[in-house]
């Protein structure tokens, strides 16, 4: 057996099967602040915005991410918005 291997006794099912085919990554939810555009949408990263949502500063909550929107986005909370992604 190789190190971080997952071994189960031969009767036992796992409880979230298709968990196992991912590997060591489980997907995972976040909450981005999101700049609506005609043309792409973008993400705050912190320190400006990018096309790539990987690049965002991820949030848990939806109000976190609001907080932000109101109280340092004043100018462009008509566009800004946040919405939750899911990263695999």
């Amino acid at each position: 057996m190789s190190f971080g291997e997952k071994t189960f006794p031969p009767n036992a099912k796992p409880l979230f099967p298709n968990l196992l085919s991912l590997g060591s990554r489980a997907p995972e939810s976040a909450w981005l602040i999101e700049m609506k555009s005609e043309n792409k949408p973008s993400w705050w990263t912190g320190s400006g915005w990018s096309s790539d949502a990987n690049d965002a500063i991820r949030f848990v909550r939806q109000q976190d991410a609001d907080k932000i929107i109101l109280y340092e986005m004043e100018s462009l909370m008509w566009r800004a918005v946040a919405t939750e992604h899911q990263f695999v």
